[in-house]
């Protein structure tokens, strides 16, 4: 029962990692802007049936750190994992640039996401869509990436193209086609 227990919650949290492509490589240096500050406190928020809990504090020069908590709905069981996020300007859009773990093969990534903060001060992240990734530039060899897994339904892209080359990608649709996964919103506490 404790493995199907565990099984469960780490589908729960691979959620955002299967519907985001992950990238191997971050954005050019160049990009990079200072940490949005406004993000650092604690947040809570619910998205895809599950609870989640983000201490953010800030870390190295330019960068916050996230401990996210994940609750499983139902369950009572919780799953904490460790974020570094860094910031970058791309065509006057402020993105986050998230480095985690991939649960694919535990390996260091890079995911990235648009960010809004309500007028009451909720945040919501809307992460880089699998399908405009694989459909219009992974699926097509257009930029360098592995499929990882054979469900025809279930795309999960490893982007390997250098930082400049996802710039374009990233550049290439409107932001609302590019970055349309949404997480949130969080609210602070």
């Amino acid at each position: 029962m404790r493995v199907l227990v565990a099984v469960l919650m780490l589908c729960a949290i691979a959620g955002l990692s299967a519907c985001t492509p992950e990238s191997v490589h971050p954005l050019p240096e160049r990009l990079r802007v200072t940490a949005d500050e406004r993000l650092v406190g604690t947040w809570w928020g619910s998205s895809w049936g599950n609870d989640y809990v983000a201490v953010i504090t800030a870390g190295a020069p330019g960068t916050l750190e996230v401990e996210l908590t994940t609750s499983v709905a139902g369950r009572g069981e919780r799953m904490k994992s460790r974020h570094t996020l860094s910031f970058y300007d791309v065509s006057g859009t402020k993105l986050i640039v998230e480095r985690g773990t991939s649960l694919v093969d535990r390996t260091a990534v890079y995911r990235f996401a648009a960010y809004d903060v309500a007028p009451g001060g909720a945040v919501t992240l809307r992460f880089t869509s699998d399908r405009e990734v694989y459909y219009k530039w992974a699926g097509g060899m257009r930029i360098a990436a592995i499929v990882r897994g054979s469900d025809e339904n279930f795309h999960d892209v490893l982007l390997t193209a250098d930082g400049e080359q996802v710039l374009a990608m990233l550049q290439s649709q409107p932001q609302a086609t590019m970055f349309d996964v949404t997480f949130g919103p969080f609210s602070r506490q």
